[in-house]
Formats: structure tokens, sequence, C-alpha cells
């Protein structure tokens, strides 16, 4: 006669473990909210099981409580719905909060900070999608062009760098053909062209002397230079070489109560001459 081992089960009711079993006795619950299979585990000497606990069955699953210790990998065969809320559609769940991924496909991130992160070059595809930088985004390091991106906002230049600085130091840049509301300097200004113009009202300068010729080392080489007022015609006040004078185009009219000095002498005032003029009438 063959030996038969029969199990316990339960075809209808309520879920979950049997209150109480056998030592080493095996009980089945087929409802189909928990199609579980339990074993009577330990002896209280009187043939009962010390606890009931769950080995396996169609529903059956492992429970760790909080603070469980696990070592290993855990994976999904992925099709598992929830290691507290699961997200992606990978085999491997990403437990610690400051994991190292390699090479991940992070699709379409909602936030983040990118501080830390070292940037490729951005290239504008050839089909026009070029990427967008919003507002506040938080990029450091430098953002290179591949020199034929048509927008980041709107592109200015040709080189390789963008500048999104408000107030940046550019160290010997080229600025072409500059425009703006206000210039302030704090060093030295050279202008190395064929003509400057000034459209002010009003010029001040702070220097007490004006250097006009620098570049002449000979009185001929000073030769016309000077001042000239544009008006109905020109006027000028100019060192002439050949007369080796200041030479002024129009009448010279100075204020009342003041005269002409030669050589720190007075000359002539407007009612008298200098007292070392004198005057020679001639003979008949």
């Amino acid at each position: 006669m063959a030996n038969t081992i029969r199990i316990k089960r339960r075809i209808g009711g309520s879920t979950g473990a049997p209150t109480t079993l056998g030592a080493a006795e095996l009980a089945f619950n087929e409802n189909s909210g928990g199609r579980i299979l339990y074993y009577g585990l330990g002896d209280d000497s009187f043939g009962v099981a010390t606890s009931v606990i769950a080995i396996g069955g169609p529903d059956f699953a492992v429970t760790t409580t909080t603070n469980a210790n696990m070592t290993g990998p855990i994976t999904s065969v992925g099709n598992a719905t929830s290691v507290a809320a699961q997200t992606g559609t990978g085999t491997t769940f990403v437990m610690n909060t400051s994991p190292t991924l390699v090479t991940p496909a992070l699709g379409t991130p909602s936030s983040g900070d990118l501080t830390n992160c070292t940037f490729p070059t951005l290239n504008q595809s050839t089909s026009g999608n070029a990427a967008t930088v919003t507002t506040n985004a938080n990029l450091t390091g430098v953002i290179t062009s591949s020199g034929n991106a048509t927008v980041i906002a709107s592109q200015t230049g040709t080189g390789s760098k963008f500048v999104v600085d408000t107030s940046p130091t550019l160290i010997t840049p080229d600025i072409g053909v500059a425009t703006g509301t206000s210039l302030v300097l704090s060093g030295d200004l050279t202008v190395n062209g064929t003509t400057t113009t000034i459209s002010s009202t009003t010029l001040a300068v702070g220097d007490k002397n004006i250097v006009l010729a620098s570049a002449s080392t000979t009185d001929a080489g000073a030769d016309q230079g000077g001042i000239t007022i544009k008006g109905l015609s020109d006027k000028t006040w100019n060192w002439v070489d050949a007369t080796d004078a200041w030479t002024s185009s129009e009448h010279i009219n100075i204020a009342s109560a003041k005269s002409y000095y030669i050589n720190g002498t007075i000359v002539l005032s407007a009612t008298s001459l200098g007292s070392g003029i004198i005057l020679d009438g001639g003979t008949f």
C-alpha cells in the first residue's frame, strides 16, 4: 500500500494562516485571495506547533520588516509594481540616495541640480532641434558652441564661448563696431584710428595740459597744428612755422580791464600804452 501525505486545506472563508497547526503539520489555503502553504513550526511538548509560518504557494511573497538587513542585489523580474513605489522598466532597483549611475538614460527630468556636472559640447542638430536652456537654470563651467548654433535666446558673434553675465570681465576682447549709452574706463584709452569724432555738447578734460602733434619732433612737423572751429567759415588758431608764431584767423577781443603783456610787462590796455612803450613821431 502506497504512503499518502495529506495536507490540511481551506477552500473558502478567511485568508491567512491557520490559528494552530500540529508540529510539522502542513496546511494550504485555497482561498483565491491568498493561496499559500503553511507549516507548523516547533513543538510545545504536546504535539502542537509553537508557531505557524508561510513557506510557499502561488501568492507567497517574502515580507521584510522595518530595518531588515538585506545583503546582495535586490532584483526585479520586470513585472514588479512596487518597492514602495517603483519607476522605470529595468530589472535593478536603486536604493541609495546618492547612487553612482553608469551611462544612465535620464529621460525628461522635471527638476535637478547639475552644479557639479561636466558638460559636453552642445551641438545644434541639423533638423533644427537646438537645446533650450530655461530661465534660472544652474549651469557652471564652460558651455561651448560648435560655431554653427543659431540660438541661445539669440546668439551673436562667431566664437565658441557664450557670455551670459551682465557684468563680465573681458580680456582683450575685439568688440567690432560697438554702440552703447555710456562707457566708464578705469585705465588708459588708446585710439589707433584716422579720425576720432566726439559728438557731445560739452567736452570736459580733467588734465591741465592738452598735447597736440605728440609724434612731431620738429617745428615743421607742428606746422598748422592748433584748433579749428567750424562755422560759415573755419575759425582757426594755428601754429605757423613760416612766421614762427601763433596765428589767428579772426579778431582777438579781450575782456574789459584786461591787457596785453610781453615777457611779463604790460604793453597795451584799452586806454593806454605800457610805460616802456615810446612813440616817435619822426621829423619833417
